[in-house]
């Protein structure tokens, strides 16, 4: 979910970007510029006059300045919250920098040949901002103990949101490429999810993506899925309108496991009495996850299919 998945070169120049723009849009927030950064400065974060405070009175004095921010660096951000983005994305050149500088032995972003876009003044913009010398060391460091290369020895699901400020929806695409040049797309499921902010997913989501991970399973998951639904028999408290419906579920295993996944599937779209019953219960907590559900359902499609025949070929060596 919201992985950076491009490495993390591709971010941190992100983030830095955004750290050095602001500094020449809001000279006055920070009294020190990013090599400059003291091991303490996360200290003064919070509270009455800290950076954080600074930060988001100074976007919104400056709204104009805030915007060019944006447009600059690419941040994807609604109007109405371009403080909380920006303060959210600052936060890390005075929380983590130290610790990856430590980390890789050194600083690994370069701006040196940087040609900055998006403002009032470009040239202005290119003449002021902070020029920073990236170390060998570091980059080679980064690029060694994390560098997602594409190669898929499992199926993968991501999941994003398209207006994620704080790792930005692009990192998909470049990971999409990486999996495509390595001859494993059969293997990567994308989903992306409309929606502001850092990974702002409501809990049906979540469920989905798993789901979809379990139907692209080519191992025995599917058919320990189902078997479970047997176990589930022997809670005592299971509600009886459960009972019964899940010894409708499994009583089918015997004459078809087939038969049994379209039982599940068809449950999930008709939304019966059952699940009627199960939502009362439980305060509308089952409607939730029969609504993920059944987007999981809405979203599957091939895949569900796909899963079909993997199920067959596993259920010939149980039944």
């Amino acid at each position: 979910m919201c992985g950076p998945l491009a490495g993390p070169l591709r971010q941190i120049r992100y983030l830095a970007d955004v750290r050095l723009v602001f500094d020449t849009l809001f000279p006055e927030v920070f009294p020190f510029g990013v090599a400059d950064t003291p091991t303490t400065a996360w200290q003064d974060w919070k509270g009455a006059g800290g950076y954080r405070e600074r930060i988001v009175a100074a976007v919104e004095t400056d709204s104009h300045a805030g915007g060019e921010l944006l447009e600059i660096t690419q941040m994807p951000c609604p109007t109405e919250q371009r403080g909380d983005c920006i303060k959210h994305v600052l936060a890390y050149s005075v929380f983590s920098l130290h610790d990856l500088i430590a980390t890789a032995g050194g600083g690994p972003y370069d701006n040196r040949n940087t040609v900055y876009t998006g403002s009032d003044d470009d040239d202005a913009l290119n003449a002021d901002i902070e020029r920073l010398t990236g170390d060998w060391t570091a980059r080679q460091y980064l690029d060694r103990h994390y560098r997602p290369r594409g190669r898929l020895r499992r199926h993968l699901v991501t999941l994003h949101t398209t207006g994620d400020h704080g790792v930005p929806v692009w990192h998909e695409r470049i990971y999409e490429r990486r999996v495509k040049a390595a001859g494993r797309t059969s293997r990567l499921t994308q989903v992306e999810i409309d929606r502001a902010g850092h990974c702002t997913f409501e809990a049906d989501e979540i469920l989905g993506a798993l789901a979809l991970l379990i139907l692209r399973e080519d191992g025995d998951l599917p058919l320990d899925m189902i078997a479970y639904l047997g176990k589930l028999l022997s809670l005592e408290d299971l509600p009886k309108a459960a009972r019964e419906r899940l010894r409708a579920l499994v009583g089918r295993i015997d004459g078809g496991i087939l038969e049994a996944v379209d039982a599940a599937l068809d449950a999930l779209e008709e939304a019966d009495d059952v699940a009627a019953n199960l939502v009362d219960q439980v305060d509308g907590t089952a409607g939730k996850v029969a609504d993920g559900a059944r987007k999981v359902v809405d979203k599957g499609g091939d895949l569900v299919d796909d899963a079909k025949d993997t199920v067959k070929d596993k259920a010939k060596k149980l039944f």
